[in-house]
Protein backbone atom coordinates (compact mmCIF):
# COMPACT_ATOMS: atom_id res chain seq x y z
CA UNK A 1 0.00 0.00 0.00
CA UNK A 2 1.26 3.36 -0.90
CA UNK A 3 0.85 6.68 0.72
CA UNK A 4 1.37 5.56 4.53
CA UNK A 5 0.67 3.05 7.11
CA UNK A 6 -2.94 2.05 7.56
CA UNK A 7 -4.69 -0.13 10.33
CA UNK A 8 -6.56 -2.64 9.26
CA UNK A 9 -9.98 -2.33 8.28
CA UNK A 10 -9.61 1.11 8.27
CA UNK A 11 -10.05 3.14 4.65
CA UNK A 12 -7.71 6.35 3.86
CA UNK A 13 -11.35 7.90 4.13
CA UNK A 14 -11.74 7.36 7.56
CA UNK A 15 -7.75 7.37 8.33
CA UNK A 16 -8.42 11.59 8.49
CA UNK A 17 -7.78 13.18 11.48
CA UNK A 18 -11.16 14.35 13.02
CA UNK A 19 -10.40 18.45 12.48
CA UNK A 20 -10.11 17.59 8.86
CA UNK A 21 -13.18 15.53 8.68
CA UNK A 22 -14.84 18.59 10.87
CA UNK A 23 -13.49 20.59 7.93
CA UNK A 24 -14.73 19.09 5.37
CA UNK A 25 -18.15 18.46 6.48
CA UNK A 26 -18.69 21.81 7.37
CA UNK A 27 -17.55 23.31 4.09
CA UNK A 28 -19.90 20.83 2.73
CA UNK A 29 -22.68 22.29 4.69
CA UNK A 30 -21.63 26.04 3.95
CA UNK A 31 -22.02 25.05 0.24
CA UNK A 32 -25.57 23.03 1.11
CA UNK A 33 -26.87 25.81 2.89
CA UNK A 34 -25.32 28.63 0.15
CA UNK A 35 -26.28 27.43 -3.15
CA UNK A 36 -29.68 25.14 -2.33
CA UNK A 37 -31.26 25.77 0.70
CA UNK A 38 -30.96 30.05 0.50
CA UNK A 39 -31.55 30.16 -3.39
CA UNK A 40 -35.08 28.05 -2.34
CA UNK A 41 -35.87 30.66 0.18
CA UNK A 42 -35.45 33.58 -1.82
CA UNK A 43 -37.83 32.12 -4.51
CA UNK A 44 -40.77 31.32 -1.92
CA UNK A 45 -40.68 34.78 -0.48
CA UNK A 46 -40.49 36.41 -3.43
CA UNK A 47 -43.55 34.48 -5.09
CA UNK A 48 -45.71 34.58 -1.85
CA UNK A 49 -45.02 38.66 -1.45
CA UNK A 50 -48.62 39.32 -2.79
CA UNK A 51 -50.43 36.77 -0.98
CA UNK A 52 -50.93 32.79 -1.51
CA UNK A 53 -51.84 32.13 -5.37
CA UNK A 54 -52.11 29.47 -7.84
CA UNK A 55 -50.42 29.65 -11.36
CA UNK A 56 -51.23 27.77 -14.47
CA UNK A 57 -48.80 28.72 -17.46
CA UNK A 58 -48.81 27.88 -20.69
CA UNK A 59 -47.29 29.09 -23.87
CA UNK A 60 -47.64 32.72 -23.58
CA UNK A 61 -50.29 32.94 -20.98
CA UNK A 62 -51.04 32.67 -17.54
CA UNK A 63 -53.69 31.72 -15.22
CA UNK A 64 -53.70 33.15 -11.93
CA UNK A 65 -56.25 33.09 -8.91
CA UNK A 66 -55.26 34.60 -6.07
CA UNK A 67 -56.85 34.95 -2.26
CA UNK A 68 -56.17 38.16 -0.19
CA UNK A 69 -58.24 38.62 2.99
CA UNK A 70 -57.52 42.42 3.91
CA UNK A 71 -59.51 41.44 7.31
CA UNK A 72 -61.26 39.04 9.54
CA UNK A 73 -64.45 40.00 9.11
CA UNK A 74 -65.12 37.59 6.01
CA UNK A 75 -64.27 35.01 8.18
CA UNK A 76 -66.62 36.04 11.18
CA UNK A 77 -69.56 36.54 9.05
CA UNK A 78 -68.86 32.72 7.74
CA UNK A 79 -69.05 31.55 11.34
CA UNK A 80 -72.05 33.08 12.00
CA UNK A 81 -73.59 31.78 9.37
CA UNK A 82 -72.34 28.41 10.11
CA UNK A 83 -73.43 28.67 13.40
CA UNK A 84 -76.77 29.62 12.27
CA UNK A 85 -77.57 27.05 9.57
CA UNK A 86 -76.14 24.13 12.35
CA UNK A 87 -78.78 25.11 14.87
CA UNK A 88 -81.09 24.26 12.64
CA UNK A 89 -79.91 20.79 11.38
CA UNK A 90 -79.48 17.58 13.48
CA UNK A 91 -76.08 16.63 14.60
CA UNK A 92 -74.12 14.62 11.90
CA UNK A 93 -71.13 15.03 9.56
CA UNK A 94 -71.49 18.06 7.60
CA UNK A 95 -69.18 19.95 4.79
CA UNK A 96 -69.14 23.65 4.05
CA UNK A 97 -70.89 22.45 0.69
CA UNK A 98 -73.88 21.92 2.90
CA UNK A 99 -74.28 25.47 4.82
CA UNK A 100 -73.50 26.96 1.78
CA UNK A 101 -76.71 25.28 0.13
CA UNK A 102 -73.72 23.98 -2.69
CA UNK A 103 -74.43 20.03 -2.31
CA UNK A 104 -76.77 17.83 -4.32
Amino acid sequence: MSGGIQRAGESRATAEPPIVRATLIGVALVFLALFLLLPLFVIFVEGLRQGVGAYFAALGERLELTHVATNRDTFAQGALRAAKWIANHPAGRYAMADVLGLSG
